[in-house]
């Protein structure tokens, strides 16, 4: 491998870790002070042979426009074996395709429309955004 392919992983490893360590910080926000309604999603994708994440991810990246602070979204490349964490959490949340997305801790295992992906979305508020 040259230097470049080695800081490019060394960069992707920072990256996909500090999403994981912002993943777990909002899920321990959402337990400790309970009147915040937000919703979060971990959505899995691969950098590689996966036809339908882009789509997938173009769909989440428009709920986060509609949903802004009262959703967030933390995309992990499934197939980024580099860091071990990946492994841990696909298998934790038993993910063997992409896309496949984790709302709260519901899990969605294939490409889901917009629509469907709002529905689920706006299931987990406490009190409905007007964007449902």
């Amino acid at each position: 491998e040259s230097d470049d392919e080695e800081g490019l992983k060394r960069i992707k490893r920072e990256y996909t870790l500090a999403e994981i360590r912002y993943w777990l910080l909002s899920k321990k926000y959402k337990e400790i002070c309970p009147k915040e309604d937000t919703v979060i999603i971990l959505y899995f994708y691969a950098s590689k042979d996966c036809e339908k994440c882009e789509a997938q991810g173009a769909i989440l990246t428009s709920l986060k426009e509609l949903f802004g602070n009262k959703l967030f979204i933390f995309s992990l490349d499934a197939i980024f074996t580099q860091e071990p964490m990946i492994n841990i959490l696909t298998e934790s949340f038993n993910i063997n395709s992409t896309p496949s997305v984790i709302i709260n801790n519901i899990p969605i295992r294939e490409f889901t429309k917009k629509e469907e992906l709002k529905e689920v979305i706006c299931s987990q508020y406490k009190i409905k955004p007007d964007s449902c």
